[in-house]
């Protein structure tokens, strides 16, 4: 990965070292493995990894999920349910980088897919006995 570009894409994270974005890019590579759009959702995941995980930088940006409702008097903070969305997907929608990510894998995902059914049984003849 080029980390100058990196940086450039992301100049939050400017000062971070080069070998600890290579660290979280390698880390990145293990949580997402296909090539539709690998490079973009990789760096995304990347500055997902290095926005949560405590590495020195600070990027302004909340944790730990969706925040449905917020209070400043006696400090209330309520987030939203989950649903049914996999863990995979909570984590990185935990941060505005993961959400892009997300977004870019799903551009990757076919619209729909036809199982069953009568389709293929068109190709054939039906015989009566």
């Amino acid at each position: 990965m080029d980390t100058s570009l990196f940086k450039l894409l992301f100049p939050e994270f400017a000062l971070v070292s080069d070998s600890v974005i290579l660290a979280h890019y390698a880390e990145a590579e293990l949580l997402y493995k296909s090539s539709c759009n690998k490079e973009a959702i990789l760096r995304y995941i990347t500055a997902h990894l290095l926005s949560g995980y405590g590495s020195g930088c600070d990027t302004g940006m909340p944790s730990g999920g969706t925040v449905s409702s917020a209070t400043i008097g006696a400090v209330s903070v309520s987030f939203e349910s989950t649903g049914k969305r996999s863990e995979y997907s909570l984590f990185l929608a935990s941060t505005p980088y993961g959400q892009h990510a997300l977004a870019l894998m799903k551009a990757c995902s076919p619209a729909g897919k036809y199982i069953g059914g009568n389709g293929e049984s068109f190709a054939m003849r039906r015989q009566r006995f």
